[in-house]
């Protein structure tokens, strides 16, 4: 092995150490890097409302206040949405269990197994679920519940700080870059890049999402399916995430519509097929007509960054992972030595 072989060797060696530290401390600091990240891209994505808000001479910190108290509302609309259906849930449970009975009666299972399959029976829940398990838990699922409310106050809060100092924060972050690449320009316009792309995202992913819940609404409430609105609003949270958000926000309503027309099958089936249509629609068609070549990556990498950030910072991961691989990309396109990096991941 001659000087030049050892030498990309150990390029390649302190390269795949250096992807390794990265990845390690993305993953051990999460408990600090995901707040920020979420708030930082929350900011870029509100950029074009403050910018609205300051032509009309409504000061930035005025603004800032402004749209997270809109983001606050929703969150805490949501939040009453799931409270109030599930109170209601608990009290139509056993008519739910009594209708999915008598689907499972009609299915043809062994006559000893139906006679111990009983769902409408509270005794086959206890002898199935681990109850003292679950009742034990009841600390740890409050704890979850406080360091959730908590990480949201926390990315609120940085929200309005970083908008309020959105303009002197790209001005260092410019110079920082410049000065790291010896390119103030290509830097600046990478920069400008990212922010333009990770607005337009937003914006576009915001308003398929909203597309999307709504459509979820309109049809289970034509279907007559109970808690359609919690539905809707689950629908529009999970197509956030790339790929596979749309199909997983189906499963809910589904198995709503088996608990409640479990004793029409035919019924049941059917309105799940037209609930399962919407996101096919939306992720087959219509979203990428709308987004077109303006994400610049290809499936495999989209699929990748899901699967990695998900990964690495758990479901605020698998929301972000598009827009931070767009920012890689990004880099990787004005850097020549990363070049290739972009080339295998655009479309």
């Amino acid at each position: 092995m001659n000087q030049n072989q050892l030498l990309k060797v150990n390029t390649s060696l302190l390269a795949l150490l250096a992807f390794l530290a990265v990845g390690a401390t993305l993953y051990f600091m999460r408990s600090v890097i995901v707040p920020f990240a979420l708030a930082t891209f929350a900011a870029f994505a509100a950029e074009p409302i403050v910018r609205l808000l300051l032509r009309i001479r409504v000061p930035r910190w005025l603004g800032a206040l402004f749209v997270v108290g809109l983001l606050f509302l929703a969150i805490e609309s949501m939040a009453e949405i799931i409270a109030h259906t599930a109170e209601q849930f608990q009290g139509r449970l056993p008519i739910y269990l009594a209708s999915f009975q008598a689907l499972i009666d009609r299915l043809p299972l062994p006559e000893g197994t139906m006679a111990y399959v009983r769902v409408d029976d509270p005794a086959f829940w206890q002898a199935v679920l681990p109850i003292q398990d679950m009742v034990g838990s009841v600390g740890s699922w409050a704890g979850a519940v406080t360091s959730f409310v908590a990480n949201t106050l926390l990315v609120l809060l940085l929200m309005v700080a970083l908008i309020i100092g959105r303009r002197r924060f790209d001005e260092r972050l410019d110079l920082a870059a410049g000065h790291a690449t010896g390119r103030m320009k290509a830097s600046a316009r990478v920069l400008d890049a990212i922010d333009a792309g990770i607005q337009s995202y937003m914006l576009l992913k915001t308003g398929l999402s909203l597309a999307v819940g709504v459509c979820f609404w309109v049809f289970l409430t034509a279907m007559g399916v109970d808690f359609a609105i919690l539905w809707g609003v689950f629908a529009f949270i999970m197509n956030y995430i790339p790929t596979v958000g749309p199909v997983l926000a189906t499963i809910p309503a589904i198995v709503m519509l088996f608990l409640q027309f479990g004793d029409s099958l035919g019924y049941a089936l059917v309105c799940s097929a037209l609930v399962a249509l919407i996101p096919t629609v939306f992720g087959n068609i219509i979203e990428p007509k709308i987004f077109g070549d303006s994400l610049n990556l290809n499936f495999l990498a989209i699929l990748f960054a899901l699967v990695l950030w998900a990964f690495l910072w758990g479901a605020p991961g698998a929301v972000l992972s598009v827009p931070i691989m767009m920012a890689i990309s990004l880099v990787c396109r004005e850097v020549p030595v990363l070049r290739p990096i972009h080339e295998l991941l655009r479309a």
